[in-house]
């Protein structure tokens, strides 16, 4: 039998298997594109499509101002 004890574990262990799950997706993704900008050898292109103003400033950063470009700047 369930009570209000069991059921308030249970969700913890759900939050954790959960935040778990994520950090791992995040993890693998984020490996992945390190492989993918470490190993390019002529150019690169990274698309987001909703990205923001600081995106866009730290995308700068990493790659340089003159090698970020909005696709609408694209010709």
């Amino acid at each position: 039998m369930l009570n209000l004890w069991s059921i308030s574990l249970l969700r913890k262990s759900e939050r954790v298997r959960s935040e778990r799950g994520k950090e791992s997706i995040l993890k693998r993704t984020q490996k992945l594109f390190y492989v993918c900008i470490t190993r390019t050898k002529e150019s690169l292109v990274v698309y987001y499509p909703e990205a923001d103003d600081e995106i866009i400033s730290q995308a700068e950063y990493y790659f340089g101002a003159d090698n970020v470009k909005l696709i609408g700047d694209c010709q």
